[in-house]
């Protein structure tokens, strides 16, 4: 995923600010975005202007208009437990709370690889609300993908 984001996002490798960069990718995935040019992504650089670290932003036209998703969180192996996740993950929440979201939603899997995750987004209040069969190229994965969300609460100011 690390490599990923790296082909996908332009970032200035002398920096390590946040940066959010939407690419042509972005609306090609995401065809049912509200406003292909307003969803936002952040990049966590490290050390040496590598990315270590990314997610994003988003709503999907036909639904609420103050309900926001997660989109695309990782963070390199290599970097977790550094807090890198934390601070990705509180940036889409600040920035939900900005644009005056009521409700932030995620899906993620109940994947052994995911159990950091799975306590990450627990401890940032997005509680899980459903659970469903994971399914790849049309077969039972024998796991599951886990729905969360949180209730925000007022714009920051």
């Amino acid at each position: 995923m690390i490599r990923f984001l790296q082909r996908a996002f332009s970032y200035d490798s002398s920096s390590d600010e946040w940066l959010s960069i939407p690419r042509h990718f972005q609306v090609l995935t995401r065809p049912r975005l509200v406003d292909p040019a307003a969803p936002a992504y952040f990049i966590a650089t490290g050390d040496h202007g590598e990315i270590i670290g990314g997610t994003g932003l988003f709503q999907v036209a036909g639904e609420p208009a103050d309900e926001g998703w997660v989109d695309w969180f990782a963070v390199d192996v290599n970097s977790r437990g550094r807090g890198v996740g934390r601070a990705l993950l509180a940036r889409v929440l600040a920035t939900s709370k900005d644009r005056g979201l009521r409700t932030l939603r995620l899906f993620t899997s109940d994947r052994p690889e995911e159990a950091s995750a799975q306590w990450l987004y627990e401890s940032m209040g997005l509680r899980e609300y459903r659970r469903e069969p994971e399914v790849v190229l049309g077969k039972l994965t024998g796991f599951n993908v886990v729905y969360r969300s949180t209730a925000l609460g007022a714009p920051v100011p």
